[in-house]
């Protein structure tokens, strides 16, 4: 007897591992008391026998079931490990491109200055020009980012010395060489384009304008002695436009590479003076 009740306990299980709404029906049927109430143990083999059959049955149409392709819509979310050894379903996503540039900065340049020819009204009215030679400029400026626009401020000294007679007139006769420089202290404001080239480096283009105490000496040389001709210093405007190449070296400092072309307006009896700039900063991000 313990042997028979063994059979059906095993063969219940098994059909509520494959199918539980049939198993449930057959469950019912096998538990059934018959009309007699009284039931050989003869006719309780044969009925579980039959069971048995039903049950193979229904396992192979189960397992049928479990090996059919499951939908993707029904696939679950990959689980990925965290901190506390737990699987949890977590969706990745591709991170934006990185700013290559803060929001706001400060950057210190150094420049070096290409400035065109000078001329020069003398007091009689005559007209000469003079060659420049290569000078230098230096300044802080400090923008912030608007996406894909900037703005910034500036203030920069730059120098230059005269070299060269170019063209001399008929007024300064007799000169054969002249010394002297030109000083600009510039305080300017630009806007411009920024291009990311790459999550590290862009290029950027910009227009500006500002004002400048503009100071030009010019000393003549006379027959071997020294003639200072009349100096000027005055507050002039400017102008420039540049193209410059940066580059993120992390998250709070970068670096600036480009050209810059620089105008100033007259000062007196000097004439415009335009400088050409190779400038190279290097500033702080925050």
């Amino acid at each position: 007897m313990q042997n028979l009740i063994m059979k059906l306990s095993l063969i219940l299980f098994a059909l509520a591992l494959f199918n539980g709404k049939n198993t449930h029906l057959i469950a019912q049927e096998v538990l059934m008391p018959s009309s007699s109430g009284n039931e050989s143990i003869e006719s309780l083999e044969s009925r579980l026998s039959r069971l048995g059959a039903r049950a193979r049955a229904l396992g192979v149409s189960s397992q049928a079931s479990l090996l059919a392709p499951m939908p993707l819509a029904e696939i679950p979310p990959v689980s990925s490990p965290t901190a506390d050894g737990l699987g949890s379903s977590r969706i990745v996503t591709t991170e934006p491109k990185g700013k290559a540039l803060g929001d706001y900065y400060v950057l210190p340049f150094f420049g070096l200055s290409l400035p065109s020819s000078l001329g020069y009204e003398d007091l009689a009215g005559g007209y000469s020009e003079f060659g420049t030679e290569t000078g230098f400029i230096l300044g802080l400026m400090g923008g912030r980012n608007f996406g894909r626009w900037f703005g910034e401020v500036h203030f920069e000294y730059g120098q230059s010395e005269f070299g060269s007679i170019e063209d001399l007139s008929s007024s300064l006769g007799g000169v054969s060489s002249v010394s002297g420089d030109s000083e600009l202290i510039n305080f300017g404001v630009r806007a411009g384009f920024l291009h990311q080239l790459s999550a590290k480096s862009w290029i950027q283009f910009g227009l500006g304008v500002g004002f400048a105490n503009r100071e030009d000496s010019l000393v003549a040389m006379l027959a071997g002695v020294p003639r200072p001709l009349p100096s000027d210093s005055s507050l002039t405007y400017t102008y420039d436009a540049l193209v410059d190449l940066g580059f993120s070296f992390s998250e709070s400092l970068h670096a600036r590479f480009g050209y810059r072309y620089l105008g100033a307006s007259e000062n007196g009896d000097f004439g415009t003076l335009r400088h050409h700039l190779i400038e190279l900063g290097l500033g702080a991000d925050f």
